[in-house]
């Protein structure tokens, strides 16, 4: 059954309207796209979903109806919490453990005729896990009401991913969009291989907005393996991945060469500013918070990020919109129809400058196509 709640976050914290429907799935409520009426709608999913904290409200992800035939699944940001110390001493904390629906704005604002999704029917995947979407374990350390905390992010993605099964599963998607902000981008990355194995499309782009994933030496592996992500469904039939993962060596890196190379005709894109102060933020709390020693500048984050996007120059699939200054995500935002190569703008872009390459917004409407298709990366 489909009814109305008010969400007393969203007043606090959302500029968007506050009315939303809400839709609990069981054995007799599928919450399918038709039953919406085209209305965004939260769907509780139950199962082990769950958000962080015991104490939260029940999980639930959101729906904004549109085509059948266009699907952009979307993961959101909100940091990150991969200890006790940044689970229960780090003030402020460094992770969102309330679901937050989405805002009315970038990507998802419907109303805007320059935005090149707005006819796309939208999953948004709430992140309240504080694990990247990709988490499946009991902690040993307790949250405020005495009970054991739980990271179930990839319990929570994959309930919206049977979702989108069962309610594309009859049809082939002339188009499919796996995007993610901050953290949601390193969820995107981690889960474009199962996505892109379960749906059918004619064509698709995973698109990775302000996290490529630059993190400190020896950090990644450690920190995948104690989220519980090696007993996921993530790397099923991937052995290679699955070894690393178990000795504590798997990257997001790893993981992103393997689904590029299994899926050359996807287009694989990442969106960043050159000198981000969020993910310069990142990288120095979780090597303070994990005991290691190094550290880094903005200035010396830039040669990190273009690192990282050099590793994967064999592949002509991935693409790169590499942008001046410091600014932090841009796809759920009203700066992804402002932005351009040189980073944010006061002014709606216009579209293809020859002196200055294309707006961000009209570059990644080009998508999906891949680089022999006409999209050729963009670096300021």
């Amino acid at each position: 059954m489909i009814h109305i709640f008010l969400s007393p976050l969203l007043l606090l914290l959302l500029p968007m309207v506050a009315t939303l429907r809400s839709c609990r799935r069981s054995g007799s409520e599928a919450c399918g796209l038709e039953a919406m009426a085209g209305e965004p709608t939260m769907v509780y999913p139950g199962g082990q979903t769950r958000c962080i904290f015991s104490d939260a409200e029940e999980y639930s992800f959101q729906v904004l109806p549109g085509d059948r035939d266009k699907l952009l699944l979307f993961f959101q940001g909100g940091g990150a919490c991969w200890n006790d110390a940044s689970t229960n001493v780090a003030k402020p904390r460094p992770c969102v453990t309330r679901v937050v629906p989405a805002t009315d704005q970038g990507i998802f604002d419907r109303a805007a005729a320059s935005n090149p999704f707005r006819d796309y029917t939208v999953l948004h995947i709430s992140y309240c896990s504080g694990d990247l979407h990709v988490g499946n374990v009991v902690r040993w350390y307790l949250d405020a009401q005495g009970r054991h905390v739980q990271q179930r992010g990839y319990q929570n993605a994959l309930s919206a991913l049977q979702w989108a099964q069962e309610n594309f599963a009859s049809s082939v998607l002339s188009s499919l969009l796996i995007m993610g902000s901050s953290t949601g981008a390193l969820g995107a990355q981690l889960w474009a291989g199962l996505v892109l194995r379960t749906l059918r499309y004619s064509s698709a782009a995973v698109v990775a907005d302000s996290y490529v994933g630059v993190f400190p030496p020896q950090s990644q592996g450690p920190l995948l393996e104690s989220f519980g992500t090696c007993e996921t469904g993530l790397l099923d039939g991937k052995v290679a991945l699955q070894e690393l993962c178990h000795a504590q060596n798997l990257t997001v890196q790893e993981v992103l060469d393997t689904t590029a190379g299994e899926f050359p005709h996807v287009a694989f894109a990442f969106l960043s500013s050159a000198h981000d102060r969020m993910q310069v933020q990142f990288y120095n709390a979780v090597s303070m918070a994990s005991m290691l020693p190094q550290r880094t500048t903005q200035a010396e984050f830039y040669s990190q990020l273009t690192a990282v996007l050099a590793s994967y120059d064999q592949h002509q699939n991935v693409v790169v919109y590499l942008m001046q200054g410091d600014q932090h995500y841009f796809l759920p935002d009203r700066r992804f129809f402002t932005a351009g190569l040189g980073g944010e703008a006061s002014t709606p872009s216009t579209g293809l400058n020859p002196a200055v390459g294309p707006a961000l917004a009209e570059w990644v409407a080009s998508l999906p196509k891949i680089r022999s298709q006409g999209v050729s990366s963009q670096c300021a």
